[in-house]
């Protein structure tokens, strides 16, 4: 019952609305002729925003009653959502961006954390099942976004998305929570376990790759949501771009569950490079064979794994770099800095596609990053160095696996 409610959760957190944003932006640009630039400014004002406020968003998730908190994230992403149909580009539309941006603090980070409390053993396999849904319901959902689109309108089709996202998310609330031991504030001080202001000094050593690591995913996101428009850039219908974005959720579903499951096999960082090694083919078939349509799906089912590097791998990278009691203390930075990275991603790529009308100088600033990313993964194998935290993670593993209220 709580992994079917992880998935439902995950699924309206990301699945439904946001992975429906490529296709509604396509169409809010063409029936409304706002320029790349207006829609850039949008996602740059939502990941400044999750930027600035992800690391208090994730304190107080961590904090307060985890149910409530994340019926009132959706609650406030719906609501960023209808605003969007009032007046595209004008000031609702930039307003509509910042709640957009708070109630995306959580998208990934909330239940793989959960779950990690719910499979404390081995808890790879069914986040990444869980996280998988996000794909599924962008599989799902892209079709049927494009089809209600002619069919109502993009107004109407967002207000619908809407009330299918509060379903889920009431389901899956209920689901994930009900008799599970969790959700209650992480406020007790488990035995061995110290208090966030005794542990330590801050562990620079892993901050630095770890960042690393994570740049290429936040990179890499920005040119997902733009896929339908690069879709229509290159001549192809909006029906070609929605199925280009069945394509990419295809790749997201199996990635995020082929992360999750290699994670328990052969460890984060090799999985991780596997992941990056996928998403890089599938930029150079983007940026080389983009008028064989054949091709660029197979190139959007590749770089689908970019929502694993970007969601779960968040969590799995902190996790492993700095142990699972401590890893609370990062994530939120992490979360941010990868917010940051998305605003300077998503400014840029209004900005360069007006300029040049192409995605290829945005392509292959994105296979830099995913270089980087390699480069993060490379040094934090080489330099096999454990955080001080990670040794610590042991006894609360086997203390939560003890634990009568988990399952």
């Amino acid at each position: 019952r709580a992994l079917a409610g992880a998935c439902l959760l995950q699924c309206a957190m990301m699945g439904v609305l946001i992975n429906c944003s490529g296709v509604l932006f396509a169409q809010i640009r063409m029936d409304t002729g706002i320029r790349m630039t207006e829609i850039s400014a949008f996602n740059t004002i939502k990941s400044v925003t999750g930027a600035l406020l992800s690391a208090t968003v994730t304190g107080l998730f961590f904090q307060k009653n985890q149910k409530y908190g994340l019926l009132m994230n959706q609650a406030l992403m719906c609501l960023s959502y209808l605003m969007m149909t009032i007046r595209p580009g004008g000031p609702i539309w930039y307003v509509a961006a910042v709640l957009s941006g708070i109630s995306g603090c959580l998208c990934v980070v909330a239940i793989p954390s959960i779950l990690n409390q719910v499979f404390p053993r081995q808890s790879g396999t069914p986040t990444g099942f869980a996280v998988a849904f996000s794909g599924i319901g962008g599989a799902i959902f892209n079709p049927l976004c494009a089809r209600l689109i002619t069919a109502v309108g993009w107004r109407w089709t967002i207000g619908i998305l809407c009330l299918t996202d509060m379903l889920f998310t009431m389901a899956g609330s209920r689901l994930l929570f009900e008799n599970a031991g969790i959700g209650r504030a992480n406020t007790a001080v488990q035995p061995g376990e110290k208090r966030r202001d005794e542990i330590g000094p801050f562990d620079w050593k892993h901050c630095v790759p770890v960042t690393m690591v994570l740049v290429g995913g936040g990179l890499g996101f920005q040119f997902a949501t733009s896929l339908s428009i690069f879709a229509q850039n290159s001549g192809y219908s909006l029906q070609v771009g929605a199925t280009l974005t069945t394509m990419l959720m295809l790749g997201n579903v199996a990635g995020k569950f082929v992360y999750g499951f290699l994670c328990d096999r052969i460890g984060v960082w090799k999985t991780t490079a596997v992941g990056l090694f996928c998403v890089m083919v599938g930029t150079l078939f983007f940026l080389l064979l983009g008028q064989n349509l054949i091709l660029l799906y197979f190139a959007a089912l590749l770089f689908g794994n970019i929502y694993a590097l970007s969601t779960i791998s968040v969590s799995r990278c902190c996790m492993a770099a700095y142990g699972t009691m401590h890893y609370t203390r990062y994530i939120g930075i992490h979360n941010g800095i990868n917010q940051a990275i998305m605003a300077a991603a998503s400014m840029a790529t209004g900005i360069v596609f007006d300029a040049t009308g192409s995605f290829a100088p945005i392509l292959a600033f994105t296979l830099a990053g995913l270089t980087l990313s390699l480069a993060g993964v490379w040094l934090l194998r080489k330099t096999g160095v454990e955080s001080p935290h990670s040794s610590e993670s042991k006894p609360r593993k086997s203390s939560e696996a003890r634990s009568p209220n988990r399952f």
